[in-house]
């Protein structure tokens, strides 16, 4: 297995969250894209939480000016063993952003 993650805090942070998802939770990469995330902001020492985890584990949210936090672009991609076949998962934002950074 290869990974690898460019851009901002966040993106970096939902890149290495699927692929931990996918190995420890043997999720599908569209679950595990999707999934909730908590995140620990190294520029102000804070853990914030996205909007669908918020009230279950009452943390901070990310402020909606800032663009750096906000930026969580994500990209998966498993290759089922038994016939070859590939399942792929896209953030559902903007996609000129998502394309394969590398495998």
């Amino acid at each position: 297995m290869a990974a690898t993650a460019s851009g901002s805090l966040r993106t970096v942070e939902a890149v290495s969250t699927a692929i931990l998802r996918m190995l420890w939770f043997d999720e599908d990469p569209g679950a595990a894209v999707c999934a909730s995330s908590v995140f620990h902001d190294y520029r102000n020492g804070i853990c914030y939480c996205d909007k669908r985890c918020e009230q279950r584990l009452g943390c901070a949210t990310v402020e909606s000016g800032d663009l750096e936090a906000q930026d969580r672009i994500a990209m998966a991609i498993r290759r089922r063993s038994l016939n070859g076949d590939l399942i792929a998962a896209t953030d559902d934002r903007d996609p000129d952003f998502n394309y394969a950074v590398g495998y």
